[in-house]
């Protein structure tokens, strides 16, 4: 480095440019709780609604017969829709951890590049 203002810029473009790389972790984290919640409140509604319907079928059903085959169709609809759902969690973790591996990536990729800046400057 040839004096001491060049050194000081570096470290202040590498500081910054490392702060970004933070920041956009930070919205990254908060975009990807943002969607497990909504998806996991979306599951706990699907449960809340089947108890109702659940209860609803044992309160107005007069046949024993006609009972077990409510139940046995409200536990089938029950059981895809929590398949669905599981496959969207799944969806959303892949589409996560792709996003993850590229700010990753990127983040290595700048590193690498503030650090050649140095040792060009160094020499």
């Amino acid at each position: 480095m040839n004096n001491a203002t060049e050194s000081l810029k570096l470290s202040e473009e590498f500081a910054y440019s490392s702060l970004e790389h933070m920041r956009a972790l930070g919205e990254l984290n908060l975009r990807t709780v943002e969607k497990m919640a909504a998806q996991q409140m979306s599951t706990f509604g699907l449960i809340v609604d089947t108890g109702l319907k659940q209860l609803k079928l044992v309160t107005q059903t007069k046949e024993v017969a006609e009972l077990i085959n409510g139940q046995a169709e409200l536990t089938r609809e029950l059981r895809d829709s929590l398949v669905a759902k599981n496959q969207e969690t799944f969806d959303l973790s892949a589409k996560a951890g792709k996003e993850y591996r590229t700010w990753m990536e990127e983040g290595t990729s700048a590193f690498a590049s503030n650090i050649n800046k140095v040792a060009e400057k160094s020499a």
